[in-house]
């Protein structure tokens, strides 16, 4: 792998990823998620990353098959930078917890473009 090139350079960040990528709750028990799904902004505030590198689709290395049971990587990876990603998400069989009547059930798959567009 090429070192990355300065042209790679680019100012079109992925906004919220710590959001995209769960690594925190949105609270409440409907909040909009539809930022989710496009790469605006939840928080037009937000400062953060200003640039970041482009990676091309080729260029990625899927890695699951050098997991072992327990989840841990076994690579050896050749030399340069890496940025290694171990992303995912499961149902977590949560229900609404203010809820009433025909209300009740599980909590939305916030993740889904379809189960969000039919609530």
């Amino acid at each position: 792998m090429d070192l990355i090139k300065e042209s790679s350079k680019t100012d079109k960040v992925i906004s919220d990823l710590d959001y995209k990528l769960a690594y925190h709750e949105l609270g409440g028990s409907a909040p909009d998620t539809r930022f989710l799904l496009k790469n605006t902004s939840r928080n037009e505030k937000a400062t953060g990353i200003k640039s970041t590198y482009i990676v091309k689709m080729d260029e990625i290395i899927n890695l699951s098959s050098k997991m072992d049971e327990e989840g841990n990587l076994n690579w050896n990876a050749p030399a340069g930078d890496w940025t290694v990603m171990r992303i995912g998400y499961t149902c977590t069989d949560s229900h609404v917890s203010t809820s009433s009547g025909d209300w009740q059930g599980a909590v939305l798959d916030y993740m889904s473009k379809e189960a969000f567009d039919f609530y």
